[in-house]
C-alpha cells in the first residue's frame, strides 16, 4: 500500500523571498540552489511527517477492498475515484454510494457503508483496487507555521552545510531540534 504522487504541488510551502531573508543572501547568484534546497527540504519534512503539506493528488492501491481503506499523507481533501478491476478483469469506477470518504480522520479513509456489498474482483490480481485522492493543507498560508519554519530551517542547514547535501538529491537527515518543533505534526504507524 505505498502510495503515488500523481499530481505535485504547484507551489511550495515558504518562497524564494523567504528563504533568501533567513538565509540573508541578497543576490540572485544562489537562486537556482536555493529553490533545489526548499524543494529537498519540504520534500523530507513531508516523508518525516508523513503527511502531505500543499495540494497534491496521490494515488494508493490495495490488493482487495477492506471495510476501512485509509488513505495515507493526511490531511485529505477530497477522493477523487475509487476504482477496481471486476472478476473479468475490467477496470470500474465504484459507486460512492457504496461507501463514505472520511475526511475529518487523520489519516482519511473510504468506510464501507452499513449493509453495502462491494462488488467481486478479478481473483490474484494485484493492486485490484485503486484510490485517487487530494491531500493537503491547501496553499502555503494553509501550512502550520512550525512547518514552514522548520522548512527555513532546514533549508538554513542545508544551505550552510554544503557537503552534506547534494543539490537535486534528497537529505536523508532532519536534526533533532528541528523534529522537536514539528513532531506534534508527524503520523505514527501503530500495529493493529
Amino acid at each position: 500500500m505505498d502510495p503515488v504522487i500523481v499530481t505535485p504541488p504547484a507551489s511550495e510551502p515558504v518562497t524564494l523571498s523567504e528563504a533568501k531573508a533567513q538565509l540573508s543572501v541578497t543576490s540572485s547568484a544562489h537562486d537556482t540552489r536555493i529553490t533545489s534546497l526548499i524543494t529537498t527540504a519540504r520534500r523530507q519534512v513531508e516523508r518525516y511527517l508523513k503527511r502531505a503539506l500543499i495540494t497534491q493528488t496521490w494515488k494508493v492501491y490495495y490488493n482487495c477492498f477492506h471495510a476501512v481503506m485509509e488513505l495515507p499523507y493526511p490531511p485529505l481533501q477530497s477522493v477523487t475515484h475509487v476504482k477496481y478491476y471486476d472478476d473479468s478483469g475490467t477496470l470500474q469506477t465504484l459507486s460512492s454510494d457504496l461507501y463514505w470518504e472520511d475526511l475529518a480522520s487523520e489519516p482519511g479513509k473510504i468506510v464501507r457503508k452499513y449493509d453495502a456489498v462491494y462488488p467481486e474482483l478479478l481473483a490474484g490480481r494485484p493492486n485490484a483496487v485503486e484510490i485517487q485522492y487530494v491531500a493537503g493543507y491547501g496553499d502555503a498560508d494553509d501550512v502550520p507555521e512550525e512547518i514552514r519554519h522548520a522548512i527555513l530551517m532546514l533549508v538554513t542547514d542545508y544551505f550552510d552545510n554544503r557537503g552534506e547535501v547534494v543539490v537535486g538529491s534528497m537529505a536523508q537527515r532532519i536534526p533533532g531540534f528541528i523534529k522537536d518543533l514539528v513532531h506534534d505534526y508527524r503520523m505514527y504507524d501503530f500495529a493493529h
